[in-house]
């Protein structure tokens, strides 16, 4: 999903908007480019720089994944008694990393 709104963008920094370690990182783009969801491209700038681009494949998997993923977050929205709460659940769960 990050690819959709950033095309191009290096695999370092989708690594690190993830919070991946880029060694751990290249495995999984590695995973997602044999399934031909994801492309790697010489960067246009700094050819030793891969950026990444989510393919037509991609897509098109995301478009079967997103109403699984909608109507798991809605049931546990409901199981925690709705927005609110998740909210709150989440700001707790930042403190314990800050």
């Amino acid at each position: 999903m990050v690819l959709t709104r950033n095309q191009g963008a290096k695999q370092s920094e989708v690594a690190e908007a993830l919070g991946i370690q880029r060694a751990n990182f290249v495995a999984i783009v590695d995973g997602l480019e044999n399934k031909g969801f994801v492309a790697r491209r010489k960067s246009e700038i700094d050819r030793r720089v891969q950026s990444l681009y989510i393919t037509d494949a991609g897509l098109a998997y995301l478009d079967e994944l997103l109403p699984i993923w909608q109507e798991h977050e809605e049931r546990l929205l409901a199981q925690l008694g709705g927005e609110q709460a998740r909210d709150q659940l989440i700001g707790l769960l930042k403190r314990l990393y800050d």
